[in-house]
């Protein structure tokens, strides 16, 4: 691609670098919570692993307010992404600079992914006839 041309496709597509920029992030902590369940310490979250997650919550953070600066009716792109915001949140990093102690088994204590879906977690993680119920 010729300068010229990317300059175009720039004026094209304003957010593609963005875009990129965000899936890769996307991709990064995919493999990094990946990394964290395979190989990490069963109790607790790596401090790798909360930097990660907290550049990578700064990217989406950038991406949603970059967004929304450039949008033409802001109130309603802040009502339709208000979800992506809140998700954006390094919510982990927020708890281990307050003095929490966050371990792997947050979800049974009615983190995010608590609940039922705590419940279908926990059960996947066990064979077949093993009780997981507490």
């Amino acid at each position: 691609m010729t300068r010229r041309s990317t300059r175009e496709a720039a004026t094209r597509d304003p957010f593609g670098r963005l875009r990129l920029l965000r899936l890769l992030a996307g991709i990064v902590l995919l493999a990094a919570v990946s990394w964290e369940v395979l190989a990490g310490d069963n109790l607790r979250f790596s401090q790798t692993y909360l930097t990660i997650q907290l550049i990578v919550c700064l990217v989406f953070l950038a991406d949603f307010f970059v967004r929304w600066a450039a949008a033409g009716d802001r109130g309603r792109y802040l009502r339709r992404n208000l979800l992506y915001l809140l998700i954006s949140i390094p919510w982990l990093n927020i708890s281990a600079w307050c003095g929490a102690d966050m371990t792997h088994d947050w979800q049974d204590r009615g983190g995010p992914a608590g609940g039922a879906l705590g419940h279908f977690l926990e059960a996947a993680r066990h064979p077949a006839g093993t009780p997981y119920l507490r």
